[in-house]
């Protein structure tokens, strides 16, 4: 009887995730015009201020949503380290008692440009989110390494923090992207394939309130009010089967 019931849950969950990830993102699309998606998206970051300025700057960040953000914020990471790179190219040619850190820092750079970005920009176009995370992250620590390389005065100060900022903004949307994508339906089917029922009627009953949240923001009419309630109602009726088997 559980198996039957488990296997009824796994076929019901698994058009259930997606169109709940479809409307999770649909909502933040749909929303964007109103409550400013980039704004929205920028609170989840570290640098708010940073993040909104850099982004606002890129005209296609306007009809971007949270993916296409981090696409954007990556560019930016790399238009950024280009600019270090050449300074530093520069400043090898200025400044011959600092070539040692100079060095280390073009080799850093260099790092970021050909490998750190490269490898973030494919994976979200991939859909990888987490994996352009650990890019970002990456470059994030290739800018602060260089700027340690110098145990003193830095003439990189400025354009590290910059690099470091703007790619610490890039990881953090990519986070967010990365929890868009791995919602409440997949932590179910994981906890009921484990044998564990209370675990999976959580990311069912997790999932109604995502849609009831999402319908809520609207605070008045909604365009998805009927997807909505079609989330709602699918994740319940899950959460009453995982129940059972308890």
């Amino acid at each position: 009887m559980k198996n039957s019931l488990s296997l009824s849950f796994i076929f019901l969950s698994r058009p259930l995730f997606t169109a709940t990830l479809l409307l999770i993102i649909h909502c933040i699309i749909v929303q964007s015009d109103a409550n400013d998606l980039i704004a929205q998206t920028c609170k989840n970051t570290p640098y708010y201020n940073l993040c909104v300025s850099s982004l606002r700057s890129v005209p296609r960040s306007s009809r971007a949503d949270v993916q296409g953000l981090a696409l954007v914020m990556v560019d930016i990471v790399r238009a950024k380290a280009s600019t270090t790179l050449k300074f530093i190219n520069q400043e090898l040619k200025r400044s011959p008692k600092l070539r040692r850190p100079l060095r280390f820092c073009a080799s850093s750079y260099d790092a970021i440009l050909t490998a750190d970005i490269p490898e973030a920009i494919e994976a979200l176009q991939k859909g990888d989110p987490k994996f352009a995370e650990n890019g970002t992250n990456d470059a994030a620590v290739e800018a602060s390494s260089c700027e340690d390389s110098f145990h003193g005065k830095s003439p990189l100060t400025k354009l590290n923090k910059v690099v470091h900022d703007t790619s610490v903004v890039a990881s953090a949307i990519t986070r967010l992207y990365d929890a868009i994508l791995t919602a409440d339906i997949p932590e179910a089917i994981e906890a009921l394939q484990k044998g564990d029922p209370k675990f999976a009627e959580n990311g069912t009953n997790d999932a109604a309130v995502e849609a009831s949240s999402c319908e809520d923001s609207f605070q008045g009419k909604s365009p998805l009010t009927k997807l909505n309630k079609a989330v709602h109602d699918t994740s319940v009726v899950a959460s009453a089967i995982t129940r059972l088997l308890l």
